[in-house]
């Protein structure tokens, strides 16, 4: 068997890693499975270090905001529903499918939006920004009777949003270490998780001072808002998308690097790739739309990732609550109306509770899931260190034997290959330690709300056990 071939990495390069991983993968499928390439344990902390602290801590409010936008725009409309039911000449059960299409919008909408690896983050947030956008303003305009166009435009609205949900988990995957991804994900989930709480309060506000269709004109101004900062302060975070010169610079780098000169070389000192630039012309506009195409042609293609037991269960995990959850909020403002006699404005002001829940939730589980990681990697790397053979006594993900031994770096640090990394670091472990005690909390919050509503208890006990769901 011959001997696989050495693969640099640069543990400042996290796309490097990941290339390395792929081919590392592609080996040991063939059976070769000595390391493929030989790295410091501390490639636990490879990411893209390009950018400062402040530019991080920009980034990630982009994705938290731009992640709020989705489920929020989900729910303004729900305190709406019986004006627009009545202007539009409908009734509530057939105004509800405007709810239901938004929701399979957002459900669909990522298969063929969500290939920002291919495009780049900032170019598929420019794309559904502007798709948003467009489809608020439609909704904003829209003529009395038009339930048809209503339909549509709510399908437009949630294939614009849906996206950067995923597309935020992507960024700060980019721009963070795995020591800090916990903290960090968990302020863009916290902003995907406020969104449901917070936008049927904003609806009702608006659809009592403005109408119906106030609400949509805030959702346009929002979008505006937020596609301006993009452009202007959201850089791409993908290194290999950054660096390609085809894409049209204004898509590829954030308006502020342009006028301060530090995304491109100055004149005079061009690069290669601006040479080449020069002798075969910038990439036409029908060469971007056939990159774009050819994303969108296999849209199924992610859903190939099910099929690996660890991803489904890690998925269900996480849908299934998430699924409860909105199964909770949907029906909320009309219980408490029926049961509490509560206005529009007041039913929607309940959601405070539950947004003030996930928003406590958010920050405080991301401190424990960072400290779970470095509780698990430092027993890791200790036991890695005293014996390689014995990587933490984890059996290998992949069935390969740990290696003999484990080669030494010019300072006397063991080394790991990425595959072996991957194969016997216990991931899961550090990652899923606390679901257990959440899911117990979020049941016994389900279990009192239902039993409190239904015995039309003391307002104030059901309003809380939304919060601690």
């Amino acid at each position: 068997m011959s001997s696989p071939s050495r693969i640099p990495i640069d543990a400042r390069s996290e796309s490097t890693i990941v290339e390395a991983d792929r081919q590392a993968d592609s080996q040991l499928e063939k059976g070769h499975v000595e390391p493929a390439a030989s790295i410091p344990i501390n490639a636990l902390d490879a990411s893209d270090n390009s950018f400062s602290k402040a530019r991080v801590a920009m980034i990630v409010f982009l994705a938290t905001l731009a992640a709020f936008i989705s489920p929020m725009t989900a729910n303004v409309f729900l305190p709406a529903l019986p004006t627009v039911a009545k202007d539009l000449n409908v009734s509530l059960g057939r105004i509800n499918l405007a709810v239901f299409i938004y929701m399979i919008g957002q459900g669909v909408s990522p298969l063929f939006l969500g290939g920002s690896d291919a495009l780049g983050r900032r170019s598929i947030y420019i794309i559904c920004f502007v798709l948003y956008s467009g489809a608020n303003a439609g909704l904003a305009n829209l003529p009395d009777g038009d339930f048809g166009g209503l339909l549509v435009l709510r399908f437009m609205q949630a294939c614009g949003s849906a996206s950067m949900i995923a597309i935020g988990a992507g960024v700060v995957n980019d721009v963070c270490t795995p020591k800090n991804r916990g903290s960090l994900m968990s302020i863009v989930q916290a902003g995907s998780t406020l969104g449901p709480a917070v936008g049927p309060v904003l609806g009702g506000i608006f659809t009592q001072a403005f109408g119906w269709r106030g609400t949509f004109w805030f959702t346009f101004v929002l979008g505006v808002f937020v596609l301006a900062l993009v452009l202007f302060f959201l850089p791409e975070t993908i290194a290999l998308a950054r660096e390609n010169r085809r894409i049209p610079l204004p898509i590829r780098t954030a308006w502020v690097d342009l006028w301060s000169h530090r995304a491109e070389p100055r004149s005079g000192q061009a690069s290669s790739g601006d040479k080449a630039d020069e002798a075969n012309g910038h990439r036409s506009a029908s060469q971007i739309s056939r990159r774009i195409l050819q994303a969108c042609a296999t849209p199924f293609r992610a859903l190939a990732v099910v099929r690996q037991p660890e991803i489904l269960l890690a998925l269900l995990a996480f849908a299934l609550p998430f699924a409860c959850f909105y199964g909770l909020t949907v029906p909320l403002s009309s219980q408490f109306e029926q049961r509490y006699g509560l206005s529009t404005l007041q039913s929607g002001l309940v959601f405070l509770a539950p947004g003030f829940g996930v928003s406590l939730s958010a920050f405080s589980s991301g401190r424990l899931l960072d400290r779970s990681f470095r509780k698990v990697r430092a027993d890791f790397e200790s036991t890695w260190k005293q014996d390689p053979s014995e990587p933490h006594g984890n059996e290998s993900r992949r069935g390969s034997e740990a290696p003999s031994q484990a080669p030494s770096q010019g300072d006397g640090t063991k080394s790991i290959s990425k595959a072996e990394m991957l194969a016997f670091f216990p991931l899961e472990r550090a990652r899923l330690e606390y679901y257990p005690y959440w899911t117990a909390l979020m049941l016994a919050g389900f279990i009192i709300y239902g039993w409190t509503l239904e015995k039309n208890v003391y307002i104030a006990v059901p309003i809380i056990s939304t919060c601690e769901l």
